[in-house]
């Protein structure tokens, strides 16, 4: 199952296995369901349930996880087929698709979830040129 945590709301931390969208929060032990009209709730959570939940990642991990978080600084596939770092300022949701909008030093444009990925280190690079990482010294 492909969760789009771009789509939780602000401060979702777990959400189901089997149903998607059904966002949960975990503050110090204490559980909150979200709804859509009252934000969130106070729940109860049995250890049962709790382990049909899938917790949010720490971290944007790349498309897998939907669009990056506004705020995050990642790399951008922008045009001439260059990937150029930026940051999200924004997600716009489009009748058929969710984008991001990213700013650079010089730019400013959209793209969808795969136009994203994190920013890659000098090693990363070198595995994709098939160039050597690391020093024999």
């Amino acid at each position: 199952m492909s969760i789009d945590w771009s789509k939780a709301p602000e401060g979702a931390t777990h959400v189901t296995k089997v149903y998607a969208g059904c966002w949960y929060r975990n503050d110090e032990g204490a559980w909150y369901y979200h709804s859509p009209t009252f934000s969130w709730l106070p729940t109860a959570m049995s250890e049962d349930w709790q382990k049909e939940l899938l917790i949010r990642p720490a971290e944007w991990r790349g498309p897998q996880d939907g669009l990056p978080p506004v705020g995050v600084e990642v790399s951008c596939y922008g045009g001439g087929g260059e990937w150029k770092r930026g940051t999200i300022l924004a997600h716009v949701h489009g009748p058929n698709r969710e984008q991001a909008i990213f700013q650079n030093d010089t730019d400013w444009s959209y793209g969808a979830k795969d136009n994203f990925r994190p920013i890659q280190t000098n090693r990363d690079a070198g595995y994709r040129k098939g160039e050597p990482t690391c020093s024999t010294k």
